[in-house]
């Protein structure tokens, strides 16, 4: 995984996590997934505890307004 690139940590049951996925799509929001239950240890060591986060150089955005909120300055 490419440390550059921002992660959307999510889970296979998360609805918000489809809601987040598809605004950053539609403004051309380049990131990388991954599944926190195949990633459990990360996930701990990163402190991460919720799905959606989106994790950008080792900074948290928890849930839909945190990202939205990122994803918005960065694409403007």
């Amino acid at each position: 995984m490419d440390r550059s690139v921002p992660v959307l940590v999510t889970t296979k049951q998360c609805p918000k996590c489809v809601i987040v996925k598809d605004y950053m799509h539609a403004r051309n929001f380049v990131y990388e997934v991954m599944e926190a239950e195949k990633n459990m240890s990360f996930c701990r060591k990163e402190g991460i505890m919720i799905a959606p986060t989106l994790l950008v150089d080792h900074k948290l955005y928890f849930g839909v307004d945190q990202i939205k909120h990122y994803v918005d300055e960065v694409t403007g």
